[in-house]
Order: C-alpha cells, then sequence, then structure tokens
C-alpha cells in the first residue's frame, strides 16, 4: 500500500528535543515501513527517516524562529504535501496546533474525490483560543473527516462533527 504521512513543519520528524506528535509520526512511519508499505513521510528536509522523504522546507519553523501564529508558512508546506495526494493509497495527516488546521479543508477535498484519508489528532480542542475560526472550519469541512485521538481523554473532546475514528495511543 502506497502511504503519505504528512507531519506538521514545526518540529523535525523525529525531533532532535520535543514534539511529541513528531514522535508519534516518526515511529508510526518506520512501522508502516516494515510492514512492507511503501511510506512517504511529508515533513521537513532535516528529519531523519528511512524511507522516501518529500518537504518543502529545509528547516523546521521553530529552528527558523517562526512565530507559531503565522499561518502562511504552514499553508506553504500543507499546500506542497497535499498537492500529489492522488498518488497515495491513503493520506494520513497530523493536526497538533492551531495552525495546522488549514489541513481541514484539504482532507475534505480528498473525501470529495474518494481519496481514502485519515486525521489524527495530537492535542485537544479547542485548537483556536483567540476567535472563533474552530466553528467555521468544523461547519464547513469536519463532516468530511475521519478522525483518530491519541488517548482517551483527548478523544472526549472531539468536536461531534468530524467522523469518529476512535482513538489509538502511540506506542513508546
Amino acid at each position: 500500500m502506497k502511504i503519505l504521512q504528512i507531519a506538521p513543519a514545526w518540529v523535525d520528524t523525529p525531533p532532535k528535543d520535543h514534539g511529541g506528535t513528531e514522535w508519534v509520526v516518526a515511529n508510526l512511519t518506520v512501522g508502516l515501513t516494515s510492514l512492507g508499505h511503501d511510506v512517504t513521510l511529508f515533513a521537513t528536509g532535516n528529519s531523519k527517516i528511512e524511507g522516501r522523504l518529500q518537504y518543502i522546507y529545509k528547516k523546521s519553523f521553530l529552528d527558523q524562529d517562526i512565530a507559531w501564529s503565522m499561518t502562511l508558512p504552514a499553508v506553504i508546506h500543507y499546500f506542497e504535501a497535499f498537492k500529489n495526494a492522488s498518488k497515495y493509497d491513503v493520506v494520513h495527516a497530523h493536526l497538533s496546533s492551531e495552525t495546522d488546521m488549514v489541513i481541514l479543508p484539504f482532507l475534505a477535498e480528498l473525501t470529495q474525490k474518494h481519496i481514502p484519508n485519515i486525521m489524527t489528532v495530537h492535542s485537544r480542542w479547542p485548537f483556536d483560543r483567540h476567535s472563533a475560526t474552530d466553528e467555521m472550519f468544523l461547519k464547513l469541512y469536519a463532516d468530511k473527516i475521519l478522525a483518530v485521538n491519541i488517548s482517551a481523554s483527548m478523544h472526549k473532546t472531539l468536536p461531534k462533527q468530524f467522523k469518529d475514528g476512535g482513538f489509538v495511543y502511540p506506542s513508546r
């Protein structure tokens, strides 16, 4: 199976010193590859992973001193990541920060094009703590997205608009 894993670009995958989401993505990518799947990781160029690595940014956003509130770099990262999604059997994107919410329209579009996809949520809702944008994203896109959480506790905060994929604890 050809799988596209899309990691956030805030931290390299796996991380040098922090970044739980990136550890989960790295371990999942290694595990799927060891099972014989053809896995491509879209992350940062400094990511260290066996197999195929694609990226638009060589260095992570934090290594470039890009503020967490900066959305445009994330939009560019995700636009480039999703551009070739139709070449894969399944696309797996990971949501961990407010700016990563930009993946929702991309995932919804994949569903409309009948391209299998899933989103793993690595944090608690709400994501947007500064405006009402979460509600707009949920209204427009959530019903088209299968969402999985990384814990039962986080799963309790998952908005009901999403297709509920349950929760899976990450390996250690």
